[in-house]
């Protein structure tokens, strides 16, 4: 048990490498930023396919109805584009490993702007007929 994740952390090591040289050489050379972020770049591709080999996948909910258990309103947004209640941005991603979501998604909402309108002239309405 003491030992379990040996294999997880050995790949996690080489990410420090890779974190370490590009590190490295943005000290070298100040002036390469092209570099550090083909640097930077490479190292996250190695993350994310360490993730989807350990059977983590994002969320992508863009476009997506809201969902209480995968997702967490941050914002809201008027929007004729979307639905109410539709995904419209997301301002940190969410994960799952297999089928349980282990972070949600925070994200931002679509507040349909043409239902909006119809309600509060309803309530126009309504405060002229008093």
């Amino acid at each position: 048990i003491k030992y379990a994740n040996e294999g997880l952390i050995l790949d996690f090591l080489h990410i420090v490498d890779d974190l370490e040289r590009t590190m490295n050489v943005a000290k070298e050379k100040h002036q390469d930023y092209e570099g550090f972020l083909k640097g930077v770049e490479m190292v996250m591709k190695r993350v994310l396919d360490l993730l989807k080999k350990q059977g983590v996948e994002f969320l992508d909910p863009v476009g997506k109805p809201f969902d209480p258990y995968a997702h967490e309103i941050i914002a809201q947004e008027p929007s004729s584009d979307f639905e109410t209640g539709q995904v419209v941005d997301v301002f940190q991603k969410g994960y799952k490993l297999g089928d349980r979501i282990i972070r949600t998604a925070k994200v931002k909402v679509a507040i349909n702007t043409e239902v909006k309108s119809e309600e509060s002239e309803g309530e126009e309405g309504k405060d002229a007929s008093h």
